[in-house]
């Protein structure tokens, strides 16, 4: 997953793109006019490397090694933070071989292991996915599992002292086990969802205020409107509305294309997927909107009886059109995973 911050500017809220990448899932954030990446396999351990590359992508060059006792095969986003380092979480490693969040100080080259989440699990542990800068100049994340009643929290570091915090342990009734990431919409409050809990056990769309620490439930999804969404996070569209994809459930249980309209809480199914597929897990990536206003997102079929290994698709929000636009034949390629830029 790409994570791009206009050079010279590392405060305010972070602009996530993604890209697919085969076999590899890599993950970066542009910092001046640099590409800085990870790769969660490979390098001189096989636990993941971080890379650099110019700006238009020459030059790529490994820059660190992963290595077990401090974190391994890094996931997710990485986050640069207004104190110039870049952050990030990793799925092994660290105390008991399980997950840490770290920091890495391009200047000096210097890798710091700040937080071994497998180590204080009443404070969250098991995160897939990174963090986002927030305007208060702190960066958050979700972790699916752990804190005070198990089913995840929303944890916080502060880039000014490295300390992690869990400011919010989720509940079974107001979400479990939220492996996505989070968004900061334009009124200040972190927006996510959850894979399951709620009244329906199938996920929840929530609200976090940074400031007071408040969380609202802001809507249960209940299988007919979809659920269970696992990767990726929200969107803000030009709008105002918040955007998602549900892994599971809708009209032909494939998932849905969703809106939530912040200004009335009404929840809106756009799309029900029909995806055709001998796969149980029918990914779907995180949305994004492009300069045409349109929504674009990837679906990972893996269906080899009809040659169909995942496509790319646009949603027109005024029209509320679908088009499948392109469909991989593994000869061009196959089974995305992630999004697009």
């Amino acid at each position: 997953m790409l994570n791009k911050v206009k050079s010279g500017s590392f405060a305010g809220k972070t602009k996530f793109l993604s890209f697919i990448l085969f076999f590899a899932l890599c993950g970066g954030v542009e910092a001046q006019t640099q590409l800085w990446g990870t790769c969660t396999a490979g390098g001189a351990t096989g636990q993941g490397t971080i890379w650099v590359a110019n700006g238009d992508g020459t030059g790529l060059h490994k820059v660190y090694d992963f290595v077990n006792a401090t974190g391994a095969l890094p996931r997710g986003n990485m986050t640069l933070a207004n104190n110039g380092s870049i952050y990030g979480v990793t799925e092994l490693g660290g105390w008991g071989d399980s997950c840490v969040v770290y920091r890495y100080n391009s200047a000096t080259g210097i890798y710091t292991d700040i937080h071994d989440l497998y180590q204080f699990t009443n404070l969250g542990y098991g995160t897939k996915s990174g963090m986002i800068n927030a305007s208060d100049g702190k960066l958050y994340g979700l972790c699916p599992m752990g804190g005070a009643y198990g089913p995840g929290v929303i944890y916080s570091i502060d880039p000014a002292t490295d300390l992690y915090s869990d400011v919010y342990d989720f509940l079974a009734t107001d979400g479990n086990n939220p492996y996505g990431g989070l968004l900061q919409a334009n009124d200040g409050n972190l927006y996510g969802f959850t894979y399951a809990g709620g009244t329906s056990n199938v996920g929840v769309i929530f609200k976090f205020n940074p400031l007071t620490n408040a969380y609202t439930t802001l809507y249960n999804f209940d299988g007919t409107t979809g659920g269970n969404t696992l990767y990726g996070s929200l969107i803000q569209a030009t709008d105002g509305k918040l955007y998602g994809t549900t892994l599971y459930y809708g009209a032909n249980a494939q998932g849905v294309i969703y809106s939530f309209d912040l200004s009335t809480n009404i929840y809106t199914v756009l799309h029900n997927f029909n995806v055709m597929s001998g796969s149980p897990l029918v990914y779907k990536s995180q949305l994004i909107q492009a300069n045409d206003g349109k929504l674009y997102g990837t679906i990972e079929q893996l269906d080899s009886i009809t040659s169909h290994f995942g496509s790319i698709y646009s949603f027109d929000i005024i029209s509320n059109t679908y088009t499948d636009l392109f469909n991989f034949d593994h000869t061009n390629g196959a089974d995305p995973k992630r999004g697009l830029i």
